[in-house]
């Protein structure tokens, strides 16, 4: 009887360990709960802006996500600019991001397919043509929904000095992708 109950207590402490170990994430959530995020002070400059949107078959929604961009965004509409990077579509992609109003980059190379080779070019293609026009880059995605003040607050955080910053943003199709 002694040696049955020492091996159930044994079986009792991995268990304990294992669901232990499996609340751990949630201790992490529960603690960082109540940090609240950096509030960086109202920037004294309204810096330039190139949004980059790097998409591929995204014809659906592409048109009304610049839409909303640029109707949505409380920040300055002369102080940043849209650009669409058409990556090996095969649909109107391009065409439909033009008509609403963004800049397009075409970008076609089947041995280049994930999105970083797209950011790569479109780099690249904006530094060759607008050469230090733009003092930051924001990326979406095709699908992305910013809160009203997202650009006012990335400002803020840039003018305080910060180099990298991102924060939530909604996605319209997020089952899809």
């Amino acid at each position: 009887m002694a040696l049955l109950n020492q091996i159930l207590d044994i079986i009792n402490q991995i268990a304990i360990g294992i669901i232990s170990v499996a609340f751990l994430p949630q201790l992490a959530f529960i603690i960082f709960f109540f940090i609240r995020a950096k509030k960086y002070p109202e920037a004294k400059t309204l810096h330039k802006y190139a949004i980059l949107i790097p998409c591929r078959n995204e014809d659906d929604v592409i048109g009304d996500s610049i839409n909303k961009i640029q109707t949505t965004l409380t920040y300055p509409r002369t102080h940043y600019d849209i650009f669409v990077i058409a990556h090996n579509c095969t649909d109107q992609t391009a065409i439909v991001a033009e008509k609403a109003g963004a800049k397009v980059i075409v970008y076609n190379n089947d041995q280049e397919r994930t999105k970083g080779y797209a950011l790569k070019h479109a780099f690249a293609e904006i530094i060759k043509q607008y050469n230090t026009e733009y003092e930051a880059i924001i990326i979406f995605d095709a699908d992305t929904e910013p809160h009203p003040d997202y650009l006012t607050k990335m400002n803020n955080a840039f003018d305080s000095g910060t180099k990298y910053a991102t924060c939530y943003l909604n996605a319209k199709n997020y089952t899809e992708s």
